[in-house]
């Protein structure tokens, strides 16, 4: 054995495995070291595993399978490594090799050491379940508030579109889950509640909601369209980076409702409160006066301020005497047990004045019997002291109605609704209609109507009848007949009463209004005619006003000198339109007024062609409303924005610009007209001085702002604008 081994010795082939160091004694320390760190690893990893497997009994298999592999691949590697080193030729390299092996066996060990925390952390079945159970009672809770909640619960992502909606967001806008996620808010929200693309993190660390917005009132709308009033809040959850918007909404159209009821009937209370006759208040039971109506507050020319939350006898009605003051003290802490108290007293009013008043003092209880306000209650009394004296004057005042009604110049005619028939009729009535005393009393009321081609005699009372029970009493006219045929005109007024034996009755007071119609048709003509002769007046002043114009064209044409020609161009304009507003009357409906707008669209048309301005040298803009004038206004009016217009024609634009002429007459808040006549022009002079001018044209403008009373101003600056503010007119 030996003659084999002694070659390979010889030849440095092989090293025995732990004991190189023998034949290279260099070695020892670096075997030592290596040998030491490979036994820190072998037991390290096994003390390891005990500790945690101790420590976590409850782990699952997989995780301690994990632990082990870690420990069984750190030793398997150590020993392959070193018996590999049993072969190596060389001395250094199998102490190198030792060393690296002892490398990656500490390496092991260190990565074994990080991997025992992460499994200690590992959650136990026992805390698995736990937290199903835990997250499943959590999702069903929340299911459950979802479905049982009253209110829409609607939850958006930050796109706006639904990915909640629970039952009662189904219930409130008829729309089902299934048909609403994906939506669009704005498909329940025509209003946007909020922009999720700019609001804020407001709540600082993901998982945590935060308020987005205050609670407020919205709009909702339905499947079927409808909108509703609305009570919305919303509310905001980051889980990383995904962000939900949670809405609670409640529909509070109920509330809307009770509230507008409330208001309504606080209303209502109001007007009965202060309209009622007598006097009336609240109390407290200890007598602080808390209400007075409007009634007793004016008897004694008082403001709520001076009595309201005060003694109720300190009032200035008590004060007539102590002896009243004593006896309402009592009164009320009578009335605060629970008593009703009435009496008859005087009280004072305002300028010493002294009524007597039936006075008492109701308390009302709550639902326990404590009393909680009096109602105090005053009536006045001087007039029941005279009910016997007015009685016996009413009764006189009776018999000499009956007297009137008999002897009265109007028919006077009671209809019982029930069945439309007579029930009472005067003299005068019976004679108007040609019968006899009594004559109609029982027969339909229709026996006094004419047939005609459109409507039969009932079918004309019950048209009658049902406007008179719709508003209780309303005028009429209607083609009646007499006894004998002869038809006539009837006028009258019906009204209803609730008499004490036929019940509802229509009763009428009728004429006979056939002279009167008669009359109304001449008038009518004579107006016919009158306007006639109106028109022809306007269309004669018209034309003699161009005769008047065509006198001045002619001496303009003869004239060779340019100024003559210039004031006759100016006045020949002047004369033209004074001339366009009696024939806009003439052609006019209603011959008293024109239409401002259509007067100054053909007024400035006019001098447009009368100083040959073509629209391509001059624009011409207009902002005239449609507000009818009188011609008293109109005529200054127009001369006004003749000599404005004109002027600007003439003046304003002598660069050769193309310029721009703007027109405005609107009406004000306080119903006076603003003319505003504005150019882009040249402008007036620096010195222009509006009282110092002496020219023609600005003298006439004021006189005519003048005559119609109102301001003028004139601004020059990047152009003229004159602005001239007068009252409307008659």
């Amino acid at each position: 054995m030996m003659n084999l081994i002694q070659p390979l010795l010889e030849a440095n082939l092989f090293i025995p495995h732990g004991h190189c160091y023998l034949w290279k004694p260099q070695l020892v320390g670096l075997h030592i070291v290596s040998d030491t760190l490979i036994a820190l690893s072998y037991y390290s990893i096994p003390l390891t595993l005990f500790y945690v497997v101790r420590r976590r009994h409850d782990l699952p298999f997989p995780s301690i399978l994990l632990l082990f592999s870690a420990f069984i691949i750190a030793c398997g590697t150590t020993h392959l490594m070193e018996i590999w080193t049993l072969w190596h030729p060389t001395y250094w390299l199998s102490g190198g090799m030792k060393l690296i092996t002892a490398a990656i066996s500490v390496t092991t060990a260190i990565a074994l050491v990080q991997i025992i925390p992460k499994a200690l952390a590992l959650p136990s079945t026992a805390q698995l379940n736990a937290a199903n159970l835990a997250l499943q009672a959590s999702e069903a809770r929340l299911a459950g508030i979802l479905e049982i909640a009253e209110d829409a619960i609607i939850s958006i992502a930050a796109n706006q579109q639904i990915t909640l909606f629970n039952q009662g967001a189904e219930r409130i806008f008829g729309y089902n889950a299934a048909e609403a996620i994906g939506q669009p808010l704005d498909l329940l929200v025509p209003t946007q509640i909020t922009n999720v693309h700019h609001q804020p993190d407001l709540s600082g660390t993901a998982g945590v909601s935060g308020k987005m917005d205050n609670r407020r009132e919205i709009l909702g709308r339905r499947k079927d369209g409808t909108e509703f009033p609305a009570e919305a809040s919303i509310s905001k959850l980051q889980l990383g980076n995904e962000v939900i918007f949670t809405i609670f909404l409640r529909d509070i159209t109920e509330r809307k409702q009770a509230e507008a009821a409330l208001r309504d009937s606080e209303r209502r209370f109001r007007a009965i409160f202060d309209t009622m006759f007598q006097f009336v208040g609240l109390l407290t039971p200890e007598g602080i006066l808390l209400e007075a109506n409007q009634t007793a507050l004016e008897f004694a020319g008082l403001m709520p301020e001076d009595v309201i939350n005060r003694p109720f006898w300190e009032a200035p009605w008590w004060t007539i005497s102590a002896a009243t003051q004593a006896q309402l003290k009592a009164a009320i802490a009578q009335a605060a047990t629970g008593q009703f108290i009435r009496y008859e007293v005087e009280v004072l009013g305002v300028g010493e004045r002294v009524i007597p008043i039936d006075f008492s003092l109701k308390p009302i209880q709550d639902e326990t019997g404590q009393v909680v306000l009096l109602i105090p209650e005053g009536r006045d009394i001087s007039k029941a002291k005279r009910d016997e004296i007015v009685r016996k004057q009413a009764e006189k005042q009776l018999e000499l109605q009956a007297v009137i009604t008999r002897n009265m110049a109007e028919g006077v005619c009671m209809v019982k609704s029930a069945d439309d028939t007579i029930v009472y009729t005067n003299p005068k009535f019976e004679r108007m209609f040609g019968y006899d005393a009594d004559e109609l009393i029982g027969q339909h009321v229709a026996i006094v109507n004419y047939p005609d081609a459109e409507n039969t005699p009932i079918a004309t009372h019950q048209a009658i009848a049902t406007t008179i029970l719709q508003q209780g009493e309303a005028p009429y006219e209607v083609y009646n007949v007499k006894k004998d045929g002869t038809p006539f005109w009837g006028q009258g007024t019906a009204s209803l009463f609730e008499h004490p034996t036929y019940g509802t009755v229509l009763v009428a007071v009728h004429q006979d209004v056939t002279e009167r119609k008669q009359a109304e048709a001449d008038i009518q003509a004579s107006l016919k005619e009158k306007e006639v002769l109106l028109k022809e007046i306007h269309h004669r002043v018209k034309n003699n006003l161009g005769v008047v114009d065509g006198l001045l064209q002619m001496q303009a044409r003869r004239s060779q000198n340019p100024e003559v020609i210039e004031t006759l161009k100016e006045s020949h304009n002047r004369i033209a339109s004074i001339a366009l507003v009696h024939e806009k009357l003439y052609s006019s409906e209603d011959l008293a007024k024109i239409n401002i707008a259509h007067y100054i669209a053909d007024l400035t048309a006019h001098l447009f062609d009368s100083y040959n301005i073509h629209a391509n040298q001059v624009k011409l803009m207009t902002h005239i409303n449609a507000i009818p004038l009188a011609i008293d206004t109109a005529i200054p009016c127009g001369l006004i924005i003749n000599e404005l217009v004109s002027n600007a024609l003439k003046y304003a634009f002598s660069n050769g610009q193309v310029g721009e002429i703007q027109v405005t007459l609107d009406e004000q808040q306080d119903q006076s007209l603003c003319l505003i006549v504005q150019d882009n022009g040249v402008g007036f002079p620096q010195d222009f001085d509006l009282k110092q001018t002496t020219t023609l044209g600005m003298s006439l403008i004021q006189g005519l702002v003048k005559q119609l009373q109102g301001s003028l101003a004139i601004h020059s600056q990047s152009g003229t604008t004159v602005t001239i503010t007068f009252p409307r007119g008659e």
